[in-house]
């Protein structure tokens, strides 16, 4: 979890500074990209400084704490799919009208307007987690997984609460999707254009060609992921209750940088021994 956060941190201020340096991306799609790598960072430090260490460290964190960190997880990552989805379109734009956007995208108050809807629905959207009284989204370092937070005296508001978490993972999802669809027919026009030049004895268009073929690539396993992920939960839900019940270090907490792990009871002479939690130093 910590490699792949870095790895993002690092790749995506690459990505910055190249954004930042290169004349041809001050435009509008420039402007995307820079908006979406600083989202997706902001996702990559809450998971090293907050999700990490709440996974490996066997201390309970606050419930205030776990929302704060997890609603500004939610609402960067809202922000990466809404723009995956306004980048998708933008190149369809550039590619099926080139003269209109190019006219169309140096207005710097459409850039703006953009920008800031997008930061609208990305609020919109988070904000679905405080619909209701127990519906505040935390992260759980038995799942690796963003849940509810839940009251345990009401079942029909968990209910509720969980509902809201699968409204936001459609709305991800569809964003995926539609972002597939339309980078699916900028493929289309882009492969017809190729072979119309090539057949005329043109240049050929191969770099578009392959950076399309990435991007749809990107988007097939982006929407793939989001499919299966329902589904992957719903099978697992009750495994994960079931061993959260009965793992021994479930209430037993360990001082920093000690771990619980569950470890087995030599003294036990029964079939089937439960194990004993214990403190283990992890350095």
């Amino acid at each position: 979890m910590i490699f792949m956060a870095m790895l993002g941190i690092v790749a995506n201020g690459i990505l910055i500074h190249g954004v930042l340096r290169t004349s041809v991306f001050g435009r509008f799609y420039g402007r995307l990209l820079l908006h979406r790598s600083i989202a997706e960072v902001v996702s990559c430090l809450i998971t090293a400084i907050f999700f990490t260490p709440y996974v490996m460290m066997s201390s309970s964190v606050s419930d205030s704490l776990n929302i704060a960190f997890t609603t500004v997880f939610v609402f960067s990552l809202s922000t990466t799919y809404l723009i995956h989805f306004v980048v998708a379109v933008n190149r369809f734009c550039a590619v099926y009208f080139p003269i209109h956007y190019n006219q169309s995208s140096q207005a710097q108050w459409k850039q703006a307007a953009v920008h800031l809807l997008l930061a609208v629905l990305a609020g919109i959207i988070t904000s679905l987690s405080f619909f209701f009284k127990c519906s505040q989204f935390v992260f759980s370092r038995q799942r690796y997984d963003i849940l509810a937070l839940g009251c345990n005296y009401s079942d029909q508001e968990f209910s509720e609460a969980k509902r809201m978490i699968t409204i936001v993972v459609i709305i991800w999802g569809s964003c995926a999707f539609a972002a597939l669809s339309v980078d699916l027919l900028t493929l289309v026009r882009v492969i017809l254009y190729t072979t119309i030049m090539k057949s005329s004895g043109s240049f050929s268009n191969r770099q578009n060609l392959r950076f399309f073929l990435q991007s749809f690539s990107l988007n097939i396993r982006t929407v793939h992921a989001e499919d299966l992920k329902p589904t992957f939960d719903s099978r697992l839900s009750d495994v994960f209750d079931l061993l959260d019940k009965q793992n021994p270090c479930r209430h037993h907490h360990c001082i920093f940088p000690h771990k619980c792990i569950a470890m087995p009871d030599f003294t036990c002479e029964e079939p089937v021994c439960p194990a004993l939690p214990s403190c283990v130093y992890v350095g």
